[in-house]
């Protein structure tokens, strides 16, 4: 089939393929396609009407001067027909017509499926047949995969699970549209909804009127609107007396206390712009002293809105403006009246071996709780529902865990800021890949029965989604192991493919369920999918280097899970903000930063330890490079100071590298950080991706410059090093 493939990108016609003219080459024990005597350009007349071998022609290439395009494909199909039943695919009729069957001995459910493709192949209607090679090899597959799966299949009725069609509206391209998306407007989202830092420590403070004013900022779906319909739900508990509801919020009292929401001050609401909008809502905090009225104000707005306003607004909001340029510092919180909680700064994942559960193991499952899932056990489709073995994988913490971690990496990026419908989205996409019941079992009873619902599976919709419309999958999609080599492992799986090596594929995984190459369209595709299985699944025994059960000389190569991703030094970089290094750990990762940024230089000489060095000038002409010199004692390496807020679940994000004067100060990101280890192991960063991170060194570098310093290093014709030093008003130049 791939020599026919070949043929036909050439647009070539090879005219005799028959079992005589395919021999096995030896060396690697696969068929190969011989004599290409007859083999034309595919379109062009010939001379001689009739080249080949009837038998394994179509009736057409008998009588027409042009070979139809079909006629290699159609010859394939006879040679696999015979292979598969030990028969020819057609009988023939008194007046010699090819009637197609399937032979009566034929009754496996598999064979029997795969030979109806194969009659497709060789249909007396030339426009019945696959129109490429490409397609041909699909409906094999498709058949193959699709009879495997079936033939689990209980006798149970097709079910419909409704708590299905709820997770899906969450994905924000769901095809059954986003009911469940905004705010608290249905049961399904109530009773999914997730209590936070929000929930356990802001809404008491409101209750026991420590902030007289709550700003809620961040972006659209950062949960704003949720909140506030939290506070509106326990003052209905309470039965405080509404005084107002509509779209923009609402009023009420509770025991001689005012509460008012707004849920957008960035928008105008019934003839009010969104400035009139939010004095509405702040009336009665006017004035250059804190008010005295029983008032609660709780406002949901845009941070960059909100200072633009009291920025123009200050005359008239003294007091609350001055109030607001001192809540940058969360710590202050408690003594303070108006609190700014910034939403963009919330973690929805923990560090890795954090027993608490985040956000994120909440949410996901409180989709995935198996009360909810029960009737998929009793469906039809069970065994084969990619759906219902989502939930089933996702609700084990050995899975979800590294999905956990892939999101810790996402976020420690900083390349865009996670949402909670961002999160709900892309887990609702993981679940159910934007697919319901009723495709499911359409899938299944189609003529592919449900060949493509292993496309649905949860590890391949993470690293591969067939949708790329979440910016939050599209995040972990550039985390996916298949973009990337890795040796031993591609080696092994190339010379593992066959169906006697099932034992020894199942041993990469916990569960010990193969993952057959016949699934897939090549050999690159089925790899790729043993990567991305693999990440979530790989089984213990691997990383200790295992070996295939009932073959003791069959030895698995050793895999690590963390390695399969693109990152070399994010368990560095974690445990960095963890706290985790030792002081001795601390001056490897210091000493290691110093090179990386000497490396970013272009300067590829050795110095010695304890001094960060930075290009201060180099001439080519003169074969000359000045470096300046400052003790790498003077800085300090830590990780980010977390704000001391118990209203916002936060944890560091990034690593500082910063003198102990203070300035110049290098915030370093995960990338930037995997970036500088790699420099100091010999990369050259001259990748366009690298250039935005290089910019942001240089600004650092820049300011290095103009710290004050009695050493410099000059490299001569990239090999004489001198050390020029000032001690006692004297410059003393030393070759190193």
């Amino acid at each position: 089939m791939n020599a026919i493939e070949e043929l036909e990108k050439r647009h070539l016609l090879h005219r005799d393929i028959k079992p005589e003219n395919i021999i096995l080459y030896e060396d690697e024990q696969h068929p190969v396609l011989i004599d290409l005597g007859f083999a034309m350009q595919q379109g062009v007349a010939t001379k001689v009407r009739v080249a080949g071998t009837p038998l394994y022609m179509p009736s057409e290439a008998l009588i027409s001067s042009i070979p139809p395009p079909t006629c290699d494909r159609y010859a394939a199909g006879i040679v696999l027909f015979k292979m598969l039943t030990g028969s020819l695919p057609f009988e023939f009729s008194g007046t010699q017509q090819r009637l197609l069957r399937i032979p009566a001995h034929i009754t496996d459910e598999k064979v029997c499926r795969i030979a109806a493709v194969l009659l497709r192949v060789v249909s007396n209607d030339p426009t019945e047949r696959p129109v490429s090679m490409d397609q041909m090899r699909q409906e094999l597959q498709s058949a193959v995969l699709a009879v495997e799966e079936l033939s689990q299949a209980p006798t149970s009725a097709d079910l419909v699970n409704p708590w299905v069609d709820d997770i899906r509206s969450l994905y924000r391209n769901s095809e059954s549209g986003n009911a469940n998306n905004r705010g608290l407007d249905t049961p399904f989202v109530r009773e999914t909804y997730v209590e936070t830092a929000l929930d356990s420590h802001l809404l008491p403070a409101i209750f026991e009127h420590r902030p007289s004013v709550v700003f809620l900022s961040g972006n659209p779906g950062d949960g704003k609107t949720a909140f506030l319909e939290q506070v509106k739900k326990e003052l209905e508990r309470k039965q405080a007396t509404f005084r107002k509801q509509d779209a923009s919020g609402w009023e009420c009292i509770y025991e001689g206390h005012t509460f008012r929401s707004c849920y957008d001050a960035s928008e105008s609401y019934q003839g009010l712009s969104a400035d009139e909008q939010l004095a509405q809502k702040l009336q009665g905090l006017e004035g250059t002293n804190k008010p005295d009225a029983a008032l609660t104000v709780l406002i949901a707005i845009n941070d960059g809105r909100l200072m633009d306003y009291f920025d123009r607004q200050k005359e008239d909001f003294h007091w609350l403006a001055h109030q607001i340029e001192h809540t940058e510092d969360e710590s202050e919180l408690a003594r303070l009246s108006v609190w700014l909680i910034d939403l963009k700064r919330r973690a929805f994942v923990n560090m890795p071996d954090v027993e608490e559960p985040s956000i994120f193991t909440r949410v996901l499952q409180s989709l995935v709780v198996q009360e909810h899932w029960k009737v998929c056990e009793e469906c039809a489709a069970a065994d084969i529902c990619p759906i219902r073995s989502n939930a089933v994988a996702l609700r084990k913490r050995s899975t979800s865990r590294w999905l956990e971690y892939l999101l810790l990496l996402t976020h420690l990026r900083h390349q865009r800021h996670m949402t909670m419908r961002d999160l709900r989205s892309t887990l609702a996409y993981l679940i159910t890949g934007n697919s319901s019941c009723q495709q499911v079992h359409e899938a299944r009873h189609s003529e592919a029965a449900g060949a493509s619902l292993i496309n649905l599976t949860y590890w391949r919709s993470a690293f591969a989604p067939i949708e790329l419309n979440d910016e939050l999958l599209k995040d972990i999609a550039n985390l996916d192991p298949a973009r990337f080599a890795h040796p031993q492992l591609d080696r092994f799986l190339h010379f593992h493919q066959a169906p006697e090596e099932t034992e020894a594929r199942r041993t990469l995984f916990n569960d010990h369920l193969d993952l057959p190459p016949q699934r897939f369209r090549d050999e690159r595709e089925w790899i790729a999918a043993i990567k991305r299985r693999l990440y979530f699944e790989i089984s213990r025994d691997i990383s200790k280097g295992a070996r295939a059960q009932n073959n003791v000389s069959q030895v698995i190569p050793r895999i690590r899970r963390l390695p399969l991703l693109p990152y070399q030094y994010a368990k560095d970089f974690i445990a960095l903000l963890d706290d985790r290094f030792e002081e001795e750990g601390i001056v490897w990762i210091r000493e290691r930063l110093a090179l990386g940024i000497l490396r970013s230089d272009g300067v590829v000489e050795d110095m010695p330890p304890g001094k960060l060095s930075v290009k201060v000038n180099a001439s080519e002409e003169q074969q000359l490079i000045v470096l300046k010199q400052i003790d790498l004692e003077d800085f300090h390496v830590y990780q980010e100071p977390v704000r001391d807020t118990h209203a916002l679940e936060q944890i560091p994000e990034y690593v500082l590298f910063e003198h102990i004067s203070g300035t110049p100060r290098l915030e370093i990101t995960l990338d930037l950080f995997e970036l500088l280890m790699r420099m100091a192991d010999g990369l050259l960063p001259d990748a366009q991706e690298y250039q935005p991170l290089l910019e942001d060194l240089k600004r650092f570098k820049d300011a290095l410059l103009l710290q004050e310093t009695h050493d410099l290093v000059l490299i001569e014709n990239q090999y004489r090093i001198h050390h020029v030093t000032q001690r006692g008003g004297k410059i003393t130049r030393i070759a190193m």
